[in-house]
Formats: structure tokens, sequence, C-alpha cells
């Protein structure tokens, strides 16, 4: 189960406040802590994509976008460890927990490709990648039914005149045995 922001906050601020962590090992525990409690947090989708993920989506409704923490959550651990150690209010460090969690939907090779900029900052990070966001939009996506070469469109149809039940539906379309039965994601009109 995901962390919520406000645990990490509790969390990170009691690690913070232990007096026997004060020391350069008991540092690289919090840092590590807080960065550990980062990843395992909730995903905070910022509404962006790349114009290549879209592409691929576009192309197949089965694309798996990759979510690209476009703030680097071990930096962002840093940060969050230096705010609560300067006394920042809480909402100033919330404000940074969730931004350690922001993300983007790219494709997996940008996401790799972003990688070799981590020296740099956002946005700094996607222009030397040449990455460029446009605002997601959720396609109004539905399945589809090729069955012996006649297309359904609701599973009704079919249900009643091969005289089965959906979960035969779906297992003849997934079966190698039925190579002329698919389920096709389609966008709807």
């Amino acid at each position: 189960m995901a962390h919520s922001y406000i645990d990490v906050y509790h969390a990170a601020k009691s690690l913070v406040e232990c007096k026997e962590l004060r020391t350069e090992s008991g540092y690289k525990i919090v840092y590590g802590t807080i960065s550990s409690m980062l990843y395992h947090s909730k995903d905070n989708f910022s509404g962006f994509i790349s114009e290549k993920a879209e592409e691929e989506r576009t192309k197949n409704p089965k694309f798996k976008v990759t979510k690209e923490h476009y703030y680097s959550r071990a930096k962002m651990a840093k940060e969050i460890y230096s705010a609560l150690q300067s006394g920042s209010s809480k909402e100033q460090v919330l404000e940074l927990i969730e931004m350690s969690c922001s993300v983007h939907y790219t494709t997996k090779a940008e996401n790799e490709e972003l990688c070799k900029y981590q020296h740099l900052t956002y946005p700094h990070t996607y222009v030397a990648a040449n990455i460029v966001l446009i605002p997601f939009v959720r396609k109004n996506i539905k399945n589809v039914y090729n069955i012996e070469n006649v297309e359904y469109n609701e599973p009704k149809h079919i249900l009643q005149k091969y005289g089965i039940n959906y979960n035969t539906l779906i297992s003849r379309c997934k079966s190698k045995k039925w190579s002329d039965w698919h389920q096709i994601r389609k966008e709807a009109a």
C-alpha cells in the first residue's frame, strides 16, 4: 500500500528530530529512509504526457506508459531533510513531498534517456532529452469483439448466438485454440 503524504511528513519529521541520528551515518539513514518512503508513496500525475507516448498510445491502446518522476526522489529527500532541519512549515514540506511524487507519462525509452540528464533540473532535463510534453486526454476506449470475422460491439450478442457466458467469451479470445476469436480495444466515437 502506498504511503500517504502526511504519513511521509510525520515519519520524516520524527527521524530528523531524533538526536541519535544527528551523525554522518545517521544522516544517511534518515535520507535513505525518506527517499524510500517517497518511492513507496502514491504518484501524483501532472496531467502531461510526452508526444511520443501519446503517439504510441494512439497506435496501440494496450501501450503501457511509463510514470516518469520528473523530480529526483533522491534529491528531493535531501531537500525535505533540509526543509525539516531549517524549521519549514508543515505545508511547505508537504508541498516538497507532493512534488517528489509528481509524474509525467513518457515512453520507457524516454525515461531511460532522461537518466543521462539527471545532473540538470526539471524542466531542463526534458529540453536536453528533446522530450515535448502535451496535455493528457483520457480516451474513451471500449472492447469490440471479432468472432469468426464478424465484428460485435456488444458481448451479449455473442453470448446469445453461441450459448456461452462472459468468462467463456474472454477465455476463447485469449486462447490460441480459438484463433478466430479476438477482443479488441478501440477508441469509442
